[in-house]
C-alpha cells in the first residue's frame, strides 16, 4: 500500500512532498529551494533515508536551488545506505553538481519517473 506524506515546517512547505511504497521513496521538488525551504527538504530526506533502499528526487520543477538544498542532497547520498537517484534536473543543478563533485556520487536520470516506480507516481499525481 502506498503511503503518501506531506512535511510541512513553521510556514507552509509546498516545495517538497514526498510519498512511500514499499522499499522506495519519492521526493518531489518545486519552485524554489533555499535556506527557508532546506528544513523541509532535509526532514523529508532524514525520515526516508532509513526507511527505504532507493530514494528517487524528482528536480523536474526545480526553478532554483541554493547551496543549502545541494547540502542535503550530498548529506542524503551520503548517508543513505541505498541508491538516491536524481531525476530530471534542471542544467543549474547539474552544474552545481558537476562543480561539488557531488555527481559523482548520485545516480542522474532523465525522462519519465513513473518507467521505475509506475505505482508510487500514479498516487503523486493523483494528489
Amino acid at each position: 500500500m502506498t503511503q503518501m506524506h506531506k512535511h510541512n515546517s513553521l510556514r507552509s512547505c509546498d516545495e517538497v512532498s514526498y510519498t512511500v511504497d514499499g522499499d522506495h521513496a519519492i521526493i518531489m521538488l518545486r519552485g524554489e529551494i533555499d535556506i527557508e525551504i532546506q528544513p523541509c527538504f532535509a526532514r523529508a530526506a532524514e525520515l526516508l533515508h532509513t526507511h527505504t533502499n532507493d530514494i528517487f528526487v524528482d528536480a523536474q520543477q526545480v526553478e532554483f536551488i541554493d547551496s543549502s538544498g545541494i547540502a542535503v542532497l550530498g548529506q542524503l547520498a551520503h548517508d543513505h545506505p541505498g541508491r538516491v537517484t536524481l531525476f530530471n534536473a534542471p542544467p543549474t543543478m547539474l552544474f552545481i553538481l558537476e562543480v561539488t563533485q557531488l555527481i559523482d556520487v548520485i545516480r542522474l536520470e532523465s525522462g519519465r519517473l513513473d518507467e521505475y516506480i509506475p505505482v508510487a507516481v500514479a498516487t503523486v499525481a493523483s494528489e
